[in-house]
């Protein structure tokens, strides 16, 4: 038997490294002869909720392990944009011109899709799955961004009111306008060196919840008329961490959202304000128990009134804000926003939308937030949180 010489064996093992996935061909990475070109797309169908701007792209080889990730248009077909993964020194670099050509290595992937919205999501967890090996796709999550009570960055929100409902590490807020969370994947598809494919995202769905939130406020004019000028709420134990891959929300740690109410223009004549707003969020965990003021599933308002100054000739208004809280256990049992899976390890929406009809009135006489009795079994009761109401000129 004849054996090759040292060098020639050396040889003949460069030339069979450089046909694995290493790098060393000098063509441009589009045309790369082990790599394929692929386009995407979006099938928006009916889908009736704001649609975002932009969706990321995360494409998982699942033999031979490689990611790529890149952040494209959601309305354009074949979908513009850019690399995000691989850095310069691999494949393609992050801020580049847009195209609508992404050049992948050959191989078996698995194509995720998910929106954009830096200004209210945070991805560093993404960042981390897509760098890191040793993170696997059943682990990729995104969680809202939190503020502090406060903080000039929350939007839409009331600085100086009381939160009568302090517990754990909740004083934190989401964004009262944060939009839904839209999700997508494709089956592997087999990607061959030089071939060209459409990856089409068919039905991208929201992985959030879109809540209606319904009350009445009752006016008892009898003695001083006044109007209701606006009203605010706050709900507690909104989970903001979702996984992407399984649906899951992290229901350990509970944030807050604070929202404007929509009503029709209030007189003094009116007696019931018909209060509603929408807002967008994972779910919402309710309390271990209706006669809880504190913890998850807790709502405060503040009620914002005014009244003609008899004492003034001038007309000049009086303002008061009230402040209630209300546990909406109940109410929130009645919705059935969450359930859990068979193991009770993990919760899960329940349906991609829902409302909480909170079915007890909210009093009011301009002087002070009348507690409605509870007569019925099972009705959530609204309490008086305002010892100390605060009255200021106009």
């Amino acid at each position: 038997m004849k054996y090759l010489p040292l060098p020639s064996v050396l040889l003949f093992l460069v030339f069979s490294i450089s046909c694995t996935d290493v790098e060393l061909c000098p063509e441009s990475p589009e045309d790369h002869p082990h790599n394929a070109i692929v386009t995407y797309s979006f099938d928006w169908g009916s889908q009736s909720r704001q649609r975002p701007d932009s969706m990321y792209v995360l494409a998982y080889r699942v033999i031979n392990q490689w990611k790529s990730s890149v952040k494209i248009s959601a309305e354009d077909n074949p979908a513009s944009g850019h690399f995000l993964w691989p850095l310069p020194d691999s494949l393609s670099a992050p801020g580049q011109p847009d195209t609508t050509r992404f050049s992948l290595k050959s191989g078996d992937y698995k194509f995720i899709t998910f929106n954009v919205d830096e200004s209210e999501l945070d991805y560093s967890h993404v960042t981390r799955y897509i760098r890191d090996d040793n993170i696997h796709l059943q682990d990729l999550h995104v969680t809202y961004k939190t503020y502090a009570k406060g903080d000039s960055a929350l939007r839409y929100t009331l600085k100086d009111w009381i939160d009568y409902n302090v517990y754990g590490e909740s004083n934190r807020y989401m964004q009262p306008s944060v939009g839904a969370i839209f999700y997508d994947t494709i089956s592997v598809r087999s990607l061959r060196a030089n071939g060209q494919y459409h990856i089409n995202f068919a039905r991208p769905c929201p992985l959030t919840q879109q809540v209606k939130v319904l009350f009445d406020v009752r006016k008892e004019i009898s003695g001083v008329p006044f109007t209701v000028d606006s009203i605010f709420a706050e709900i507690s134990g909104i989970p903001p961490t979702i996984n992407l891959s399984t649906g899951y929300i992290d229901i350990t740690h509970t944030k807050k959202i604070m929202f404007k109410t929509q009503f029709q223009t209030d007189t003094e004549s009116n007696t019931i304000v018909h209060c509603s707003a929408d807002i967008d969020v994972p779910s919402i965990v309710q309390s271990s128990s209706d006669d809880l003021v504190m913890g998850p599933g807790i709502m405060q308002v503040m009620i914002f009134c005014s009244t003609v100054d008899p004492q003034n000739p001038t007309g000049e208004k009086l303002s008061k804000k009230f402040q209630g809280i209300i546990n909406l256990y109940h109410t929130l049992k009645e919705a059935n926003l969450l359930a859990y899976t068979p193991d009770c390890q993990h919760a899960l929406r329940s349906k991609e939308s829902g409302t909480l009809n909170i079915k007890a009135v909210l009093v009011i006489d301009g002087e002070k937030i009348l507690e409605s009795p509870d007569n019925e079994a099972g009705l959530d009761r609204w309490i008086r949180e305002d010892k100390n109401p605060i009255i200021v000129d106009i």
